[in-house]
């Protein structure tokens, strides 16, 4: 359970909050969010309710999270502002958005906009809800951007919704997203979202990005056509040089090259134990070790 001093602290910081809500509502909302903090059980809104001595119905706050016509738009707004302002990133530096997508399981069958979606981590299908987020790492300051709920093309088409990809969803994020002031920006992602959506979304807003290519994404280099395992195995070994990220060395060669979709970008090859990897950036000044050190994750 929460101390005393901890439930001042979250307090002070709710407080911030109020606008977006009327009276009635804020009660609920410092309820919900204190509840999931303090929670030692289920995170329901039931176990949530029974967390206060002083508990209302809990039907009162299952409808200010159903039905109560407060805007999510305005409370996304004000908890970015919050992150901005209270976290000191220093101006002109470097930020990193970085897209990525998330199974929350489920349980429930009936439970709203829940569905079978394939989990990479356990090669199977799994009940719950896709998120696709986006998060945002400014040296040691991070702090979430924003999500999006994948609902199914049938689900959406039953429901008369507008279906949107995850890449579309990730797009949405990347336009939607304001970074600090004075800051440079480049989106990071893995190999699943390199496509040409995300590489205009991010030049769009004048920033750079780097990914992860997989072995068989075609380039154009000194005016050859192959792919990327191809290129690697033809450089010549006094191409390739030793650098250090973290203290773990990488031997890595990094060229540019014309990539369809993508256009001119730089190219780092690692040569590692279990065979090359690829890391494609739209920085063209940036050196191998940044492209390596930088490298997305899944």
């Amino acid at each position: 359970m929460l101390v005393p001093s901890a439930v001042g602290v979250m307090e002070g910081l709710l407080e911030r909050f109020r606008p977006c809500f009327s009276r009635p509502q804020f009660r609920n909302f410092t309820t919900y969010i204190l509840g999931l903090v303090a929670c030692e059980s289920k995170r329901n809104v039931e176990a949530i309710n029974r967390c206060f001595v002083e508990a209302r119905d809990q039907s009162t706050l299952n409808r200010f999270l159903t039905t109560s016509p407060w805007s999510l738009q305005l409370l996304e707004s004000q908890r970015l502002a919050l992150a901005r302002e209270g976290l000191p990133i220093q101006e002109g530096s470097t930020g990193f958005l970085i897209i990525d997508d998330t199974i929350n399981k489920k349980t429930g069958l009936q439970m709203e906009e829940a569905g079978y979606h394939y989990d990479s981590s356990e090669g199977r299908p799994v009940w719950g809800h896709s998120l696709v987020t986006t998060h945002y790492l400014n040296g040691k300051i991070e702090y979430p951007a924003r999500l999006g709920l994948y609902v199914k093309r049938e689900t959406c088409l039953k429901e008369g919704r507008v279906f949107k990809t995850k890449i579309q969803l990730a797009c949405d994020q990347i336009e939607a997203f304001t970074p600090p002031a004075g800051t440079r920006t480049v989106v990071l992602y893995d190999s699943w979202y390199f496509c040409r959506q995300i590489v205009e979304a991010a030049r769009t807003r004048g920033w750079g990005w780097v990914t992860q290519a997989e072995a068989n994404r075609i380039v154009f280099y000194k005016g050859r056509r192959m792919n990327v395992t191809q290129l690697a195995e033809s450089l010549p070994g006094k191409r390739f040089r030793r650098v250090k990220v973290k203290g773990e060395a990488f031997t890595v060669c990094g060229l540019e090259v014309w990539m369809p979709k993508a256009g001119d970008v730089k190219l780092v090859v690692s040569r590692e134990e279990d065979g090359f990897h690829f890391y494609v950036t739209s920085r063209l000044d940036w050196t191998g070790r940044t492209g390596r050190c930088l490298r997305p994750t899944r």
